[in-house]
């Protein structure tokens, strides 16, 4: 039976339950135990599992059914074997994002109205630190994401290659366990991706776009290496975006983007984040588009609230919380610009988007040209440097932990005290 994976793409969000821990290990105790609710129910990927073993590694395993998975895999492996979870799935629900431009319009924009479009740029003092020759140079970023256009002309000079592997032979040239990861990996199983899909190469954009063009990403000369885990209908599963994560993490990634979320009843996702996070690797989560409070209503990955967390809020071009965003003062630690968002999209084109999704790569990059600038600081320590050093106005006070709106000139200059 051939089961439709989905996730959502944030501005969009996950609602995970953690279920309880075991006494006796057993083939039934290390296997999650089945929500009541019915909404978590129907989540489930029938004969799907996300399987963490002892050593803290993932796997993905199918079965028959649940009783001989059950017998002829967990039992076999039970000494080994950790957890047991259900692969689930998500619908995808991001906040309308509008505003779209088409490339002609916008190649005959003065440079003043340039300026404007790339409010958040200037709202974050990037250019402070570009002028110290700071692009996020010799960082890798990862964007677990939907499809990248890495044949855009403001972004093919920053994808990541593999010299071992060549591309499109149908081998694993490398023998690193995946075919053809020659500029990333695909892990959606389409193959077929359709320009429509604009989600990937826009977040990819407010990262490290080039400032040859229209557009100037935060972190011009860091090394973005594509995972995409979501389809073009907006869709994927809880162990895509596992195994998309420790894709890049084993490639190098000091940091990932992760612009995205959904409403599943596991903790395997947790479980994943800590084991990246213990890397020294930083994961920036989108806090969601859902206009709530996180502390009353926690969705996850955004609420999970781990030391290699930053969860991130989007805020408006007159310096508000916009109103879509979550927000929390325990669990969204900071806002950044995400209304509005000027960006790269496939085939040569731009657009306006708005989301949690669009303020979550301005600190992605915003972390990435901090590691440029001090590259033996510590996760926790390039966290603070940007959690601490928020611009705070007095009337405009942020519904987030630091109480303000990422400032990147201010981070850096917390970081060089």
């Amino acid at each position: 039976m051939e089961v439709k994976k989905i996730i959502g793409v944030l501005g969009i969000s996950f609602l995970i339950v953690s279920c309880s821990n075991d006494v006796k290990k057993t083939s039934d105790t290390v296997l999650e135990s089945k929500v009541d609710a019915s909404s978590c129910q129907s989540q489930m990927l029938e004969n799907k599992y996300v399987v963490l073993w002892e050593d803290g590694s993932f796997t993905y395993e199918e079965g028959r059914d649940e009783e001989s998975f059950k017998k002829e895999f967990v039992e076999k492996n039970l000494q080994q074997i950790k957890k047991v979870y259900y692969d689930r799935k998500i619908k995808f629900f991001s906040e309308s994002e509008t505003n779209s431009v088409s490339l002609n319009s916008e190649i005959q924009s003065s440079a003043s109205e340039n300026a404007e479009q790339l409010w958040g740029q200037r709202m974050i003092a990037a250019e402070d630190v570009w002028k110290k020759n700071f692009y996020g140079q010799g960082v890798i970023v990862g964007v677990v994401d939907s499809y990248v256009d890495i044949s855009h002309s403001q972004l093919k000079d920053q994808i990541y290659t593999n010299t071992n592997e060549i591309p499109d032979n149908g081998i694993d040239d490398d023998n690193n366990g995946f075919i053809d990861d020659y500029h990333g990996m695909n892990f959606t199983g389409v193959s077929n991706y359709t320009i429509s899909n604009v989600h990937g190469t826009h977040v990819s954009g407010i990262i490290a776009s080039n400032h040859q063009g229209l557009m100037k990403g935060i972190a011009p000369k860091a090394t973005l290496i594509p995972a995409p885990f979501i389809s073009n209908d907006g869709s994927g599963s809880l162990g895509d975006a596992i195994k998309a994560m420790n894709y890049v993490t084993d490639h190098g990634a000091k940091v990932i983007n992760a612009s995205w979320g959904g409403s599943v009843c596991v903790s395997s996702l947790k479980e994943a984040f800590q084991a990246i996070s213990d890397k020294g690797v930083l994961i920036v989560v989108a806090a969601g588009n859902d206009g709530r409070d996180l502390t009353v209503s926690p969705t996850y990955p955004a609420a999970f609230n781990l030391p290699g967390q930053i969860t991130v809020g989007a805020s408006n071009e007159n310096d508000f919380m916009a109103y879509f965003s979550n927000s929390s003062f325990s669990l969204v630690h900071l806002a950044a610009p995400g209304d509005a968002i000027f960006s790269t999209t496939p085939s040569e084109k731009y657009d306006y988007l708005k989301g949690t999704s669009m303020a979550t790569p301005f600190v992605t990059g915003a972390a990435a040209v901090l590691w440029s600038a001090f590259p033996s600081a510590t996760v926790a320590k390039i966290k603070e440097a940007i959690v601490n050093s928020v611009d705070i106005t007095p009337s405009h006070e942020f519904r987030v932990y630091s109480r303000g709106r990422l400032n990147l000139s201010k981070a850096y200059d917390y970081l060089n005290k």
